[in-house]
């Protein structure tokens, strides 16, 4: 089975390579509140679903970033919360001890996290707005993390009720649960079938590197609101709503001495940059960054002796395969040392042995050669279905008992 061609066309394998992959990247893609109509969503999703079909360990890491920013959020309001509960001493007396107990300050959790992160709330005033003079077709702005961790020190907390952020995502835990089963159902066949001898199509091998960067995705973002399009303004999250009018005071105070760039924006994006991504990292971390990036490349270089159509599109596979895998450790080691000197001459230790012009183009160079052997790893996945083994096409016998779709 591994070495008898089947027919050119059968539906089978391609129903288990192109359904899974879409399913597993469109899913796992979440991006942050969008301001705007639905065509312009749908833009921006799809920008998002090309970029992790292309490059899935920049969404993953980015959806780690978020997370460790969002968990960073979240204990810092917890933290400031528990400390105004223990300095104020207010609130009705307990009855049956003749105590006083202290006013609650809200609860924060990893959802309250997120929900601020991908710019959940925002203040629409305009005497705020128009001390922005590079944002003037922008009336509403979003508070960021840092605005509503200020806010919290000075004790006005913002909080949105759970209830309220779970109705406006577009999915809930079942939801998740099942694209997570679904997708997870694709792994347990793919080894059943290594198990009882059968033979993998390259599609199904690049699939399964699509749906291990999903399930970290899903796992990283599993409290992270889904698709939502409608931010939540000041007054309907205001926790003090009759504070409204001081809140809008220390933002408006906030954005004259620091020009509200670390408080307010006009958007929360998905992605802020390359710099972001090597913020306290040091090259320990870096490392662990290269191995999962190089994973990409590393499991389809388990094809290697896979049975290919031709002879010429087999080393075109291995080639592709290298070039990702040294193409990605070559970019992160480059825009970590940019990062780590400012200026990268003084990495030389001589300017005059610096050529910028030059290694912009050599890192230009290497971008457009590691998507380049991405789209190459991606079509062959799919053109190599002409001739595949017979094999492929054959189930394992256990897997048609169990309901799945």
């Amino acid at each position: 089975m591994h070495h008898d061609k089947a027919p050119s066309w059968v539906y089978e394998p391609v129903e288990r390579g192109i359904f899974t992959l879409l399913l597993c990247v469109y899913t796992a893609v979440n991006t942050n509140v969008f301001q705007g109509d639905k065509t312009e969503f749908y833009l921006l999703k799809a920008k998002w679903v090309t970029i992790a079909i292309l490059l899935p360990e920049f969404v993953l890491y980015t959806a780690w970033v978020q997370y460790t920013e969002a968990r960073s959020h979240a204990r810092t309001m917890e933290t400031t919360a528990r400390n105004y509960d223990n300095e104020h001493n207010t609130g009705t007396e307990d009855e049956p001890t003749g105590n006083r107990v202290a006013r609650k300050a809200p609860t924060y959790s990893l959802l309250d996290g997120y929900f601020a992160l991908m710019g959940g709330l925002v203040i629409d005033n305009p005497q705020i707005a128009k001390k922005f003079p590079n944002l003037p077709n922008s009336r509403c702005l979003t508070i960021t993390p840092r605005g509503v961790e200020v806010l919290a020190s000075r004790n006005h907390f913002l909080k949105v009720p759970d209830k309220r952020i779970h109705d406006r995502s577009k999915a809930d835990v079942l939801a998740k649960g099942l694209i997570c089963f679904q997708v997870l159902w694709m792994v347990i066949l793919a080894v059943a079938r290594v198990v009882e001898g059968y033979p993998l199509t390259l599609l199904e091998l690049h699939v399964l590197v699509h749906v291990v960067c999903a399930l970290l995705m899903y796992a990283l973002w599993f409290r992270k609101p889904v698709d939502i399009q409608d931010p939540t303004f000041l007054p309907e999250a205001n926790w003090f709503n009759e504070n409204e009018d001081q809140i809008v005071a220390i933002l408006k105070e906030l954005s004259e001495k620091s020009s509200g760039k670390w408080f307010l924006t006009e958007r929360s994006a998905n992605f802020r940059g390359i710099s972001s991504l090597y913020r306290n990292f040091g090259w320990a971390e870096i490392c662990g960054i290269m191995l999962v990036c190089a994973a990409y490349g590393g499991i389809h270089m388990a094809a290697w002796n896979f049975e290919f159509p031709t002879g010429a599109e087999q080393v075109l596979w291995r080639t592709c395969c290298i070039i990702s895998i040294a193409g990605d450790i070559y970019l992160l080691l480059a825009v970590k040392v940019v990062i780590d000197t400012d200026d990268i001459s003084v990495a030389f230790g001589n300017s005059h042995l610096y050529n910028w012009q030059f290694w912009k183009f050599v890192h230009m160079a290497s971008l457009v050669f590691l998507l380049a052997a991405r789209v190459a790893i991606i079509m062959e996945s799919f053109i190599s279905l002409r001739r595949v083994p017979a094999g492929a096409y054959a189930t394992v016998a256990w897997a048609e008992a169990i309901p799945h779709f």
